[in-house]
């Protein structure tokens, strides 16, 4: 289960195949062209890939295991079953986007997994391009001053009942937290 979870909230890896895919173009064409033609021109713009797809693997890398870690902490915490317990049963929203268990809040894809009890404000962000709505999700700051962007929300308005639920749910578990962006 722990392995399903840190797949359910790990970020996109497409970083890791994109850095890879450099990496390896970079190290093919230095090789083909020192075999081919000696050294030349080419070379510099050879290793210049090489170099920013180790970059960009390295820094994929080290997120994923900073995320990794980041839940195995929470996991071997004190909390750990009821973490595992909310993933398997919480109530799933927006397309299995989010989930609200009974102590935590778990964001897909966001590396967000947080206790309700950790939030200070909560919000609803939508962003357009002027005409039409491109993007919603629900906005988390926590009381050690971290954003968090969970739940992806249906956009043209059709995940506003559930924005309200899920605010209020927030609200039952912590009386303490604010919503919108005025104080409360």
């Amino acid at each position: 289960m722990k392995k399903k979870l840190y797949k359910y909230i790990s970020s996109d890896h497409s970083s890791h195949l994109l850095g890879g895919f450099f990496l390896a173009m970079g190290v093919v064409g230095f090789i083909a062209d020192i075999i081919e033609e000696g050294v030349d021109e080419m070379i510099g713009l050879f290793t210049l890939m090489a170099l920013s797809g180790g970059v960009i693997f390295f820094f994929a890398m080290k997120k994923s295991r900073e995320e990794k870690s980041a839940l195995n902490e929470l996991i071997s915490g004190e909390d750990g079953s009821t973490l595992i317990s909310d993933f398997q049963n919480g109530t799933r929203y927006f397309k299995d986007s989010l989930i609200l268990g009974e102590k935590f809040i778990i964001g897909k894809g966001s590396t967000a997994v947080f206790r309700y009890t950790d939030i200070r404000r909560a919000y609803q962000t939508i962003e357009s391009n002027g005409f039409f709505e491109e993007k919603r999700d629900i906005t988390v700051i926590l009381g050690s001053g971290k954003i968090c962007h969970v739940g992806k929300i249906p956009t043209r308005g059709r995940g506003n009942e559930d924005v309200h639920r899920i605010f209020e749910i927030i609200e039952e578990k912590n009386p303490n937290a604010a919503f919108g962006f005025n104080a409360k």
